[in-house]
């Protein structure tokens, strides 16, 4: 089944199920599948939050570009692919556009903090995926084609928020779906991209901040 997150807001929250105003109705849902929001966030330039694609839908991993308001931060979106051919009212590619979040709608985030990428260990291969909730046992990972899985707590690892690479590393990053081997061509930390080769492969990817790991 194809799981996507949207945002909505909570109504009366329950011990294993709480009420949630779900897309025009009241919904029961099971609370490991909601991803809370505090409010107050604030964020600065360089902050990775997750929030959710305010022009659009779904949920969505971003980099800060601007604090002049930190409770309103100007961000690019990370989980658009930046090469989508789409574009906003103003013509501007949906992965390479800013976009200024709305108060209250995003928090900053920590490495294994809901909605925040790892690296999944699935049999004898090593998948990209979202952390959508962990605790000391198991983990539920959306995956590849927006598929949820449940997994043991030790086959699933945080990736950086923030990829310590320059131009000519060796890296790993997700193709796929799985994670293969590349050669880092240039980094837009302003962007939150690392744009890389695969091995074998001449094109020039851009991939995440999140996405791209040093281990072997």
């Amino acid at each position: 089944t194809t799981f996507i997150w949207y945002a909505q807001k909570m109504k009366t929250p329950g011990k294993d199920f709480s009420a949630v105003e779900y897309l025009g109705a009241v919904k029961m849902v099971p609370n490991a599948y909601i991803i809370a929001i505090p409010k107050g966030g604030e964020a600065k330039i360089g902050d990775i939050v997750v929030t959710w694609w305010q022009s659009g839908s779904g949920m969505q991993r971003a980099i800060v570009v601007d604090d002049k308001n930190p409770a309103q931060p100007v961000v690019r979106y990370l989980d658009i692919a930046y090469d989508n051919p789409a574009k906003n009212s103003e013509g501007t590619p949906i992965g390479q556009m800013d976009e200024k979040l709305k108060p209250n709608s995003f928090f900053v985030a920590k490495e294994m903090d809901p909605g925040t990428a790892v690296a999944v260990e699935d049999d004898g291969e090593t998948r990209i995926g979202i952390l959508v909730r962990a605790n000391e046992t198991h983990a539920v990972v959306l995956g590849w084609g927006d598929r949820l899985a449940l997994y043991p707590r030790e086959a699933v690892r945080p990736n950086p928020l923030k990829p310590s690479v320059k131009t000519g590393d060796k890296v790993r990053a997700p193709y796929i779906g799985k994670f293969r081997a590349a050669t880092v061509t240039k980094v837009d930390p302003r962007n939150g991209r690392v744009f890389v080769k695969f091995d074998g492969r001449e094109r020039e990817e851009a991939v995440a901040f999140g996405d791209v790991v040093t281990w072997e």
